[in-house]
C-alpha cells in the first residue's frame, strides 16, 4: 500500500510524539527524503515507505512507530530514520538542515520542530546517482 502524501507527515509527527514520551526527544527538525520529499513536492502521489534524516533518533521509537504503521500499510512497510547526511552513498548534502520546510509540529512540550524535505534539485542528484 502506498503512503500518499501527507502522509509522511503524520509518521513523522506519531515519531515525535513517541520519541518525546520515551524521553528520547528528536532534535529540532526532521528531512523527508525519498519517495516522501517527491511527494511533498508534488512529483509523485507516495512511496512504499517514508525516508528521513534527523541528528537525532532513538532506535526504539523507530521500531514502536514503524510496527504501528505496519498495522495500517502491511508488513513489509518501512520507517528508514538515519542520523548522517551521506546515507546516499558518495552524495553528502552538508546542508540538509537548511532544506525546504514543508510543516512545523508543535511537540507535547510545548517545543516546535520543523519537518523539512529536501529539495527538487537535489532529489534529483540523490536519484541520478542512485541509477
Amino acid at each position: 500500500m502506498a503512503v500518499v502524501w501527507p502522509m509522511p507527515l503524520e509518521v513523522v509527527r506519531r515519531l515525535v510524539e513517541v520519541s518525546e514520551r520515551q524521553g528520547a526527544a528528536l532534535g529540532d527538525f526532521a528531512v523527508l527524503v525519498g519517495g516522501s520529499a517527491m511527494a511533498a513536492h508534488g512529483i509523485r502521489a507516495g512511496s512504499r515507505d517514508v525516508e528521513v534524516y534527523t541528528p537525532v533518533v532513538a532506535e526504539a521509537a523507530v521500531a514502536q512507530v514503524e510496527a504501528e504503521y505496519r498495522a495500517r500499510f502491511g508488513s513489509e512497510f518501512p520507517l528508514d530514520v538515519t542520523t548522517v547526511e551521506n546515507v546516499w552513498g558518495l552524495v553528502m548534502i552538508r546542508d540538509i538542515a537548511e532544506a525546504p520546510l514543508v510543516a512545523e509540529i508543535e511537540t507535547a512540550t510545548g517545543r516546535r520542530f520543523a519537518v523539512r524535505t529536501l529539495a527538487v534539485e537535489d532529489l534529483f542528484v540523490l536519484k541520478v546517482a542512485s541509477g
